[in-house]
């Protein structure tokens, strides 16, 4: 099967992605690091929005718990991760 993946778009994101690792490096002005940080999310957003066929409050559930089962558990797996680590290197 055929991606339809439009790799200008991961350009974009990659571009923006670099904007605010520069702004943090160079200690450039914020607004350098907010366009960058609202030019990924708007494109992040749009492709999202763009792989779902329809957006029907019947379509969103289960697009909402694929998401949520794939996110949830590695979240909590990086909490304890986090506070066992912040609880060993403060000993």
């Amino acid at each position: 099967m055929l991606s339809k993946r439009l790799f200008i778009y991961d350009f974009l994101r990659l571009l923006a992605m670099l904007v605010v690792v520069l702004a943090h490096i160079l200690h450039a002005e914020v607004s350098w690091g907010f366009i960058g940080i609202g030019i990924f999310l708007i494109m992040s957003g749009y492709l999202l929005a763009s792989g779902e066929k329809s957006l029907s409050i019947n379509s969103m559930l289960p697009y909402f718990r694929r998401r949520f089962i794939r996110i949830y558990p590695l979240y909590w797996i990086g909490l304890i991760l986090f506070v066992c680590v912040t609880y060993l290197l403060a000993n």
